[in-house]
């Protein structure tokens, strides 16, 4: 028995661990991309391809993402999980030796494919390992556990970045320890053990797929990320703006967001609990659309940070929904398909974000993007907040 239960924990923890791989892999970039800059100034467009490094495996990822959805359900998730741990250690620390920068971006490129291995692979591995309010938990606790680690990772990587821009690549390589463990502690779940056996009931009549919630919750993906990813992109510039240039103060706001981000993440199960999905999304969109109005209207830095905590209790609430909402509606036998498609939409929203935003800011300025920003996500919410009220009344529990 006790055996039994070592297992199982240490098959969540490498859930878990494998899982801050996807945090892990801005972190160990962004305290070093002004020096990279500085390294690699000569080479034509220099500004713009390093900003590049950051995010280029974004749109790795989105590419990525159904093919590898589309292996995990017919070849299985352990074999995927564990190449893309190898690929991921071997692609992110390749830069430690690179004296190219257009080597470097394509190293970014392949450890997209690498991270899309492992996010999707987690993902739908939590989904079959658990149900009910334990998959809720369990992805509470692995969106707080990204969140935590990430400014772990970060702090580490900026401590390395001072000694050389080259080692903070070298963390890339906790993937491989990850590796050997991952062998022995991840077991294929059930129902892709007999699918590959052929031990499938042919004669019985396939789920019908859910379309317009999958599109639902694709679209909820790639809106809310160019919403979210506004606040690592253009929030640095908005505090400069305000006279804020230590970059101490400018990670606090970050470290901050990401705190209350972690906290909520891991009540995740208990808020699921007692609430719907649809009045989940009511609720991050309106904390994320008060946070953003908050961001607009600051004119010092202590506005900011409470910006950043009411911002985190909305986006902690954002990732675990998204991901129990899709394993939730979704077939055994195409899950893995389907969360791969809402990794894309995820990472094209992430990818697009500056692109789609800029317009806005060379127009209106950032205080006016993120009060448009507020406008949206609180209109949306009042929408679904409506769309839900009127469907508790057509079909009263």
């Amino acid at each position: 028995m006790n055996k039994t239960k070592t297992v199982f924990t240490l098959r969540e923890g490498i859930l878990l661990l494998a899982s801050t791989m996807i945090i892990l892999t801005g972190s160990a970039v962004v305290p070093v991309l002004p020096r990279i800059l500085e390294v690699f100034k000569e080479t034509p467009h220099a500004p713009f391809l390093t900003r590049m490094i950051l995010s280029l495996p974004a749109l790795s990822i989105a590419i990525a993402s159904p093919l590898v959805g589309l292996i995990l359900d017919r070849w299985g998730r352990k074999p995927v999980l564990l190449v893309s741990l190898g690929l991921y250690g071997l692609f992110g620390a390749s830069v430690y030796l690179l004296d190219s920068l257009f080597a470097i971006l394509i190293s970014r490129i392949l450890l997209g494919l690498a991270i899309s291995g492992i996010v999707n692979s987690c993902i739908t591995l939590i989904a079959d390992y658990f149900s009910g309010t334990s998959r809720h938990r369990f992805m509470g606790l692995q969106s707080a556990v990204m969140g935590y680690s990430g400014v772990i990772y970060i702090t580490v990587a900026g401590l390395l970045g001072d000694i050389h821009w080259r080692l903070p690549f070298l963390i890339y390589l906790l993937s491989l320890l990850i590796l050997p463990v991952a062998l022995f502690s991840i077991t294929e779940p059930e129902h892709i053990m007999k699918s590959k056996g052929g031990d499938q009931d042919e004669s019985r009549p396939r789920e019908p797929l859910p379309v317009k919630q999958i599109a639902f919750i694709y679209f909820i993906s790639f809106f809310g990320m160019i919403l979210f990813y506004m606040v690592p992109v253009q929030l640095p510039f908005y505090l400069k703006s305000l006279g804020v240039t230590s970059k101490t103060m400018i990670g606090s706001t970050m470290a901050l967001m990401t705190l209350f981000s972690a906290t909520m993440a891991t009540q995740y199960h208990k808020v699921k609990e007692r609430l719907s999905f649809n009045l989940i999304f009511v609720i991050l969109f309106s904390f994320m659309g008060v946070g953003y109005i908050i961001i607009a209207s600051s004119t010092n830095y202590l506005h900011v940070m409470i910006a950043m905590a009411i911002s985190g209790l909305g986006l902690g609430l954002f990732i675990p929904s998204m991901n129990v909402y899709t394993v939730s509606i979704i077939p055994e036998r195409v899950r893995g398909r389907i969360v791969g498609g809402m990794s894309t939409a995820f990472f094209l929203g992430q990818f697009f974000s500056p692109i789609i935003v800029y317009p806005s800011v060379e127009t209106i300025g950032l205080a006016g993007s993120f009060a448009v920003a507020s406008g949206l996500m609180l209109t949306f919410a009042i929408i679904l907040f409506i769309v839900n009220y009127r469907n508790t009344r057509r079909h009263p529990l």
